[in-house]
């Protein structure tokens, strides 16, 4: 024990010497809308009212925020909103706060979910293909504009938003 101890002693104090490394401390609504469902959820399964209140303090957070001037922003940093939300951030962020909606059964969950839904709609929808674009029509003129449509890591915007508008419509 004393040996491995020493040698922990001793990696601290070398790494102490070098450049700590870049901390990325930025909020993304569309990240903390995944986070938001996560601890909906786990608060609603667990019975734990300690994440479910952390999800409300969350929600929030990026309503009071990230929501500026009618239109979701992408994310906060140092006390500035940066960007504009796509896609992905608007339909997480319903997910979200529908799943805050099941485990409180606040009304003002729900109907915020709704504003954003249907401002999903307006601006990313694909009216002549089905489907939504990853980018809003207010964004910067574009050489394209893409439509995600495969899942990787996460649900792309695409399957995220179906599955809102599966849920609202429900």
């Amino acid at each position: 024990m004393r040996i491995l101890a020493r040698a922990k002693a001793g990696a601290f104090s070398a790494r102490a010497k070098r450049q700590r490394p870049h901390r990325d401390d930025k909020i993304i609504a569309g990240w903390n809308g995944l986070m938001i469902s996560s601890l909906a959820y786990g608060g609603a399964v667990l019975k734990e009212e300690k994440y479910t209140k952390a999800a409300q303090h969350s929600a929030e957070f990026i309503l009071r925020t990230l929501y500026k001037d009618g239109r979701l922003r992408r994310f906060y940093r140092g006390g500035q909103v940066v960007g504009q939300a796509f896609l992905d951030d608007y339909a997480f962020m319903v997910l979200g706060l529908l799943d805050l909606y099941e485990a409180t059964f606040d009304a003002r969950w729900l109907r915020e979910a709704d504003r954003l839904t249907e401002e999903m709609i307006e601006l990313f929808a694909d009216n002549e293909r089905g489907g939504f674009f990853f980018a809003g029509r207010d964004a910067q003129e574009l050489i394209a504009r893409t439509r995600p449509s495969s899942d990787g890591a996460i649900p792309s915007g695409n399957s995220a938003a179906a599955v809102a508008l599966f849920k609202l419509a429900a």
